[in-house]
């Protein structure tokens, strides 16, 4: 079959192949373009399905490639905007008031667990940690961030930098206390063997009655320790920023 067009109206009409257009003529007197049209054999609905099926993984996998770059991209475009949030001038400043924030703290929970006792030790060991890593936050984006994202960054990388260097410390000093005991486990057990068996076995017995109970809570406190520490770092940065905002100060 054909398509055939007159020049003039538009018109179309529907010829065999075996005709010529040339032989025939518009009702408006016009002459007939030439436009072949070739009907293609209809598939199989099983041919049909199957493209289409094929179609749509590929397409799906387009899909699931974007979005993959994507992805990257924008974890190269999240570090790049936190590199260019960290201000380490400040973060060396705000260190420093964290340090001093630790020693004046320390003192006020020193004389407190005269009054309340020892067993207070870790909860006080929190809230050191979490005032000293609120003020050094606030400290380091009052004087190095522009906007309260970057302050939140600088809060909690500093954050994390203090609970890196306490945990070094309180590693340090456990590594001492482990090997000072250690040494005096050696020196009873020269006192005589009876004498080093009592000491060790009631050790041994008050130790199994409340490692258990003391394990679990002071997993439970560091955790709690360092995800405060964490909140409390991001939240002084971002506090840091809010106030050089509502007072306009130039830093």
């Amino acid at each position: 079959m054909v398509i055939v067009k007159c020049k003039i109206c538009g018109k179309e009409y529907e010829l065999s192949t075996k005709d010529n257009p040339n032989d025939f003529q518009c009702e408006c007197g016009g002459n007939l373009e030439d436009k072949p049209e070739q009907r293609k054999p209809m598939k199989s609905v099983s041919t049909f399905k199957d493209k289409t099926n094929k179609s749509k993984s590929k397409s799906k996998d387009k899909k699931s490639g974007k979005r993959y770059h994507k992805d990257i991209k924008n974890l190269k475009s999240f570090i790049k905007h936190i590199n260019k949030s960290i201000n380490p001038l400040a973060l060396i400043v705000g260190l420093a008031v964290s340090v001093i924030v630790l020693i004046i703290v320390s003192f006020i929970s020193g004389a407190l667990l005269v009054i309340t006792g020892i067993d207070s030790i870790i909860f006080y060991g929190i809230i050191t940690l979490v005032a000293m890593t609120f003020i050094g936050g606030l400290i380091t984006s009052f004087l190095g961030s522009q906007h309260i994202d970057e302050g939140a960054i600088n809060g909690t990388i500093l954050s994390t930098l203090l609970l890196i260097g306490m945990g070094l410390i309180v590693g340090f000093i456990l590594f001492v206390v482990v090997g000072y005991i250690s040494s005096l486990l050696a020196s009873f057990s020269s006192i005589g063997p009876s004498t080093a068996l009592n000491v060790t076995s009631g050790a041994t017995t008050q130790t199994s009655s409340s490692n258990p109970i003391t394990s679990w809570l002071n997993i439970i406190y560091g955790i709690v320790g360092i995800i405060l520490t964490i909140i409390a770092g991001a939240g002084g940065g971002a506090l840091g920023v809010i106030v050089k905002k509502k007072f306009n100060i130039p830093l």
